[in-house]
């Protein structure tokens, strides 16, 4: 399912505030939300007007996210040199992110072809959950 058109509120604070996107207000008029499945783990792939991609999985497994963090990277780099996109922001949503942040860190660290354009963040799950 693909829904396309202006980020709601929500969304874009979540975007611009949460994540600390400096996008300016014009590309939030162009959202695309859709699933994604990369390394074998369903979330949700956020494309904001042709510049960003964010790509969100929601657990609170840190085990699977270290087994996960190199396909998740390496398919977001992937997408967004395919596309033409500046940056992938990788998001993992979930209710112990004190818990699960160090791990997604360290993994995230270790990610062949992470570069300065490919950025993580660990936020509750509260968060994603009141920006959809």
């Amino acid at each position: 399912m693909k829904a396309e058109g202006g980020a709601r509120p929500a969304l874009r604070d979540f975007v611009q505030v949460t994540l600390g996107c400096g996008c300016p207000e014009e590309v939030f008029q162009r959202v695309e939300t859709t699933p994604v499945r990369w390394g074998g783990v369903a979330g949700h792939r956020v494309t904001v007007g042709g510049r960003l991609l964010v790509a969100l999985f929601e657990t609170d497994d840190a085990s699977l996210v270290r087994r996960s963090m190199g396909e998740w990277v390496k398919a977001g780099i992937g997408a967004r040199n395919a596309e033409g996109l500046n940056r992938v922001r990788i998001v993992i949503a979930s209710s112990n992110p004190g818990i699960v942040a160090p791990v997604a860190e360290a993994a995230f660290a270790e990610a062949p072809g992470r570069d300065e354009k490919s950025h993580l963040h660990v936020v509750h799950r509260s968060l994603w959950e009141s920006a959809r």
